[in-house]
């Protein structure tokens, strides 16, 4: 098997894997932090979806999330690509684009990638950094268990839901 991957890449012959990296630019590998739990703490309660949690609910958020620090460009999530984490911004900017069309701007607090944890469906737009970020990173297993876990967040995540499904409606109210 080996000599079977090394005739294939070191051949020059195109694979599949030599095709997905030539479509896009390799993207530096994000830097994880190891910040005490104080500063976690004092970061998650920065954050608006967990502004109304205690301490001990902080903690446990804090035992969920892990603290990654991104560089500009770096695309967060593609559209249409299989959700396996929501994010939250806590500092920095992204831009949201659907079908190469920027719908949006969004910045500390912002939440995303949750529609496709909570649906199962594919991603709905791309998510690109504008800037430098610092981003709470919950894999699905963990925002599971979080929005299990605490009724507080999981009613922040519907109210954030329903205000971008008003939003895209045109609601004129927004």
């Amino acid at each position: 098997m080996r000599q079977v991957l090394e005739d294939i890449h070191g051949s020059g012959r195109w694979s599949a894997s030599r095709s997905v990296s030539m479509l896009r630019p390799p993207q530096s590998p994000p830097r994880c932090r190891a910040i005490a739990k104080d500063q976690k703490l004092e970061l998650l309660s920065g954050v608006p979806l967990f502004s109304a949690l205690g301490r001990g609910d902080l903690q446990r958020v804090g035992q969920l999330t892990d603290v990654l620090d991104y560089r500009a460009g770096r695309v967060l999530m593609q559209e249409g690509q299989t959700g396996a984490e929501a994010m939250i911004l806590v500092t920095g900017r992204a831009s949201v684009t659907q079908a190469g069309k920027v719908i949006t701007e969004v910045g500390p607090g912002a939440v995303v990638g949750e529609m496709a944890l909570l649906s199962g469906r594919p991603r709905s737009a791309t998510v690109t950094l504008v800037t430098d970020a610092e981003v709470l990173v919950l894999a699905r297993r963990e925002f599971q268990a979080l929005l299990n876990e605490m009724p507080a967040v999981r009613a922040q995540v519907m109210e954030t839901m329903a205000l971008r499904l008003m939003a895209a409606l045109g609601d004129p109210t927004m």
